[in-house]
């Protein structure tokens, strides 16, 4: 790590003010710590479709057209969780910026507490991280962590009843996460907030709601 008092000398000799000089001092010093996968980083994601035309449709009894020429659509997405980084949450390094990171203490990131949480899930040990000291940026990775996985399954099937050779009309049901899988977002990341440290409060934001159902009816002509 280069010198404090030297990256301070330069900075200052350039005009740098003190919250653009400690920027400064980081970008030199911490660029190393600075670097990680982004947000939208998913080490693993396997997504399939299928479109498939139930058997029925040639049946000689008039129930095929109750029972043939159904369609049944889906897509199943599988993917690992995306990363986050613990936070301060606390300027100790006087920047003016408000990223500072956590710092570790020693304890074990995975040893989760045993107490009861409510409306929760505990996710990582709070006690592994605290505050980062005074005039520095903490020591914890850009997304050094990672959240949980996401299973999302969808499905549909459709008919279309013919009226004559150039309309019909379709008729359609939808399920939207059929299993009613629960996909969590991420932890709760900042230190200064030990009340929800360590623990996951909500779901995902873009795949977490429960299951939905939905009809349709559509004229084509």
């Amino acid at each position: 790590m280069r010198d404090w008092k030297a990256v301070t000398l330069r900075a200052g000799a350039a005009g740098l003010q003190p919250a653009k000089l400690l920027f400064e001092a980081r970008r030199r010093n911490l660029i190393a710590q600075d670097a990680g996968p982004l947000d939208q980083d998913h080490r693993h994601r396997f997504t399939t479709s299928w479109v498939l035309d139930l058997p029925g449709a040639n049946m000689e009894s008039p129930l095929r057209h109750v029972i043939g020429g159904w369609q049944w659509t889906g897509v199943m997405q599988f993917q690992t969780g995306r990363p986050y980084t613990v936070t301060s949450g606390t300027d100790n390094s006087l920047d003016g910026i408000g990223n500072d990171r956590a710092k570790l203490t020693g304890a074990d990131v995975w040893a989760v507490p045993t107490t009861a949480c409510a409306n929760c899930i505990w996710y990582f040990n709070p006690a592994a991280f605290a505050p980062n000291d005074l005039r520095t940026f903490g020591n914890v990775g850009k997304g050094a962590y990672y959240g949980p996985s996401l299973h999302v399954w969808d499905m549909g099937l459709s008919k279309n009843f013919h009226l004559n050779t150039s309309s019909y009309v379709q008729a359609k049901v939808e399920f939207f996460n059929i299993f009613n899988m629960v996909n969590l977002d991420i932890p709760n990341t900042a230190v200064n907030n030990q009340a929800t440290l360590g623990r996951i409060t909500r779901t995902d934001p873009s795949s977490g709601d429960p299951r939905i159902l939905q009809f349709g009816l559509k004229f084509v002509f």
